[in-house]
């Protein structure tokens, strides 16, 4: 489990970069969904422990069942809700049972009801996110309804939040809009913190999965069959974990090719110094290692790379290594809750990994001669 929370912001990152360079940015979803399926599979009535047969094939189809039928049951438990947010969950679970389970009229469903939650829930950061963040078709819009401020939807509410404008820079930059591109770069540039939602829907994933008996005791019943792990609130944290990087984390793709100098050599040198301060923004202020990884790498794109940059890159190369020795098992229940408890309340993964490192002994920065590409300064096995 300790190398699986550092790896999941890893597997992230390979999706959130990847796109194609041309084209507007695809679901973010495409890369970690199985991930996130199967941390929320297998949680309904009739689950067994029949992914454990010796036919793969038959284990697989097996998940897709126990899948399915636990994204109908707690959608069905949302359905009544009349609050925006829990809206904007039931249609992430009908997406994922459309997945499970095609045909997908589902995510026809899904759209619409999407689409309705941003309506009704205009004040609603994490749901003004998610229907910024989704594709044309997730959201609902098409030719016929389009959804022309949808691009604005968390800008309208929190524009010193650098990702309220990646969907406006992912339109401009897939429409070959130089200007546009240009000005969604300096808002980003301009803004004071980088906000990637994935600690506050976690947060808000966990609290759905413990609001319903049911859910919760079939949460312990898997947890136990899989991991001898019974407690049902680590495994709703695993869960919301899994599922808040499959559904929040942004596309990178668009900020990663508008700030590569060696790409774009007919961009304005005042686009990469906004680059540069973007990525400083995330690689310093950001809420997630993902945020932090990318955004060294957008500064270092931007051909503004400096000794700074490097010797804070340095540190935080560091404290991801290090910080696997400090991060709980999912069989250490207390570790977990307070690790966890750390990533509410600081708001911050890198934060809650560095209070890990302290309550372990752990240096916060490497020591004198630490090389970050030797392989002696890989951290210890436990």
């Amino acid at each position: 489990m300790r190398n699986a929370l550092l790896a999941l912001s890893m597997v992230v990152a390979a999706g959130a970069a990847g796109a194609s360079p041309t084209g507007r940015p695809q679901s973010p979803t495409t890369s970690i969904e199985p991930v996130a399926a199967t941390a929320v599979g297998g949680l309904g009535d009739g689950w067994t422990n029949e992914s454990n047969s010796d036919d793969p094939d038959a284990a697989s189809e097996a998940e897709a069942r126990k899948s399915a039928a636990l994204m109908q049951r707690l959608s069905g438990l949302l359905a009544p809700s009349a609050s925006p947010r829990d809206q904007v969950m039931r249609a992430s679970l009908l997406r994922f049972r459309s997945m499970a389970a095609p045909p997908s009229s589902q995510a026809s469903e899904a759209s619409a009801i999407l689409r309705r939650a941003a309506a009704a829930g205009g004040s609603d950061r994490l749901v003004q996110w998610m229907w910024a963040n989704a594709s044309e078709a997730e959201a609902g819009c098409t030719a016929a309804t389009p959804c022309p401020d949808r691009d604005n939807a968390l800008a309208r509410i929190e524009p010193e939040n650098a990702v309220a404008w990646l969907p406006m820079l992912g339109r401009a930059w897939a429409d070959g809009d130089t200007a546009g591109t240009d000005a969604a770069l300096a808002r980003m540039a301009d803004a004071t913190r980088y906000d990637d939602f994935f600690i506050e829907m976690s947060g808000a994933w966990v609290e759905v999965f413990g609001r319903f008996p049911e859910i919760s005791a079939a949460q312990s019943r898997i947890g136990s069959a899989r991991t001898g792990v019974a407690d049902a609130d680590v495994v709703a944290m695993i869960s919301g974990m899994a599922v808040s990087a499959a559904f929040a984390i942004p596309q990178l793709s668009s900020l990663v090719h508008a700030c590569d100098r060696g790409k774009e050599p007919l961009a304005e040198p005042a686009r990469f110094e906004r680059c540069a301060r973007i990525g400083r923004t995330m690689a310093r202020h950001g809420t997630s290692i993902l945020s932090e990884m990318m955004g060294f790498a957008v500064v270092r794109r931007s051909g503004n790379w400096s000794a700074s940059d490097a010797a804070a890159e340095r540190d935080a190369l560091w404290r991801r290594g290090q910080g696997i020795r400090a991060l709980p098992s999912e069989k250490d229940i207390a570790g977990f809750r307070l690790y966890f408890s750390d990533l509410q309340s600081s708001g911050s993964e890198s934060e809650a990994i560095r209070r890990a490192m302290v309550r372990h002994g752990i240096a916060l920065v490497p020591p004198a001669g630490w090389d970050p590409s030797s392989k002696a300064s890989a951290p210890r096995k436990e």
